[in-house]
């Protein structure tokens, strides 16, 4: 329960709105600030439907309300809040805390459906839960970027036809913020997001949360899978195939992936 908080420093009054599940800190542009609550609201529904957290009375409410501090400009955001300037929004998952500035669009459609969906995720798996991988929490967070969803398969088609997906059994443990190829940082991201897609896609909603649930409960990779797929796959080498055997049969067209490719290295919110 977060029982009190203060408010990040800045050289205007804040500015207060709440919602169900938020509560927005601005200065300056009110009507963004509405637009960014009343994007945050519709996407904790679809997130948290997504995740199975539907059933959950009260999750999120009152005084368990997450915080998202909107400053004025990106100069406020940076000097007066500390904030990298390349960003266009930070979240603290210990705080449950989002901030960003007033005006930034690419926050509104991209980094707060991402950033919440972080938060979500690691309510619950656990914050510092050790057996969840990177690329599962990276690829449940961009399942709920927009653009990603629309493209993932053309995105996935492509890298595998040029030879750079990464074998599963170094991917599981990949640690992509150590990588300076760009190349195999869109690829990470891309795959990352693929087999996610093809689990629900392919076994349903359920089975993906009950995989998800094994790791939460301290099971192993491949222990979640038997968990959760126990008559299709029961091991890194079973998904990688019948994953593999998805990609080939995709009727998409493999298109030019350069922009996507580089919207996925900025999904390392």
């Amino acid at each position: 329960m977060i029982i009190g908080f203060c408010l990040p420093v800045s050289s205007q009054e804040w500015q207060e709105l709440k919602g169900d599940h938020f509560i927005i800190y601005f200065v300056g542009d009110k009507a963004f600030s509405k637009e960014v609550l009343r994007k945050a609201e519709q996407y904790y529904d679809n997130i948290s439907g997504d995740l199975g957290y539907s059933r959950r009375s009260n999750f999120w409410q009152w005084e368990n309300r997450s915080k998202i501090y909107i400053y004025e400009d990106r100069e406020s955001f940076t000097t007066t809040g500390g904030y990298p300037h390349w960003s266009e929004g930070i979240a603290e998952y210990s705080t449950r805390t989002i901030n960003t500035f007033s005006g930034s669009r690419n926050f509104i459609n991209a980094v707060l459906p991402h950033e919440i969906t972080h938060l979500i995720f690691r309510d619950f798996v656990g914050l510092d839960n050790p057996n969840i991988p990177l690329w599962l929490d990276e690829a449940v967070a961009q399942r709920q970027e927009p653009y990603k969803r629309k493209v993932i398969k053309n995105a996935v088609k492509y890298i595998y036809e040029q030879g750079r997906t990464i074998p599963l059994t170094k991917f599981m443990n990949m640690n992509v913020m150590e990588e300076t190829a760009e190349r195999i940082v869109a690829a990470f991201y891309i795959q990352a997001m693929s087999i996610v897609e093809f689990l629900t896609e392919e076994y349903g909603t359920d089975r993906f949360i009950s995989f998800c649930r094994g790791l939460r409960d301290g099971k192993g990779i491949e222990e979640a899978l038997q968990f959760a797929y126990p008559t299709s796959m029961r091991s890194v080498e079973e998904l990688e195939q019948k994953w593999i055997e998805w990609i080939r049969d995709l009727n998409v067209k493999s298109m030019e992936i350069v922009i996507y490719e580089k919207e996925m290295d900025k999904g390392k919110h």
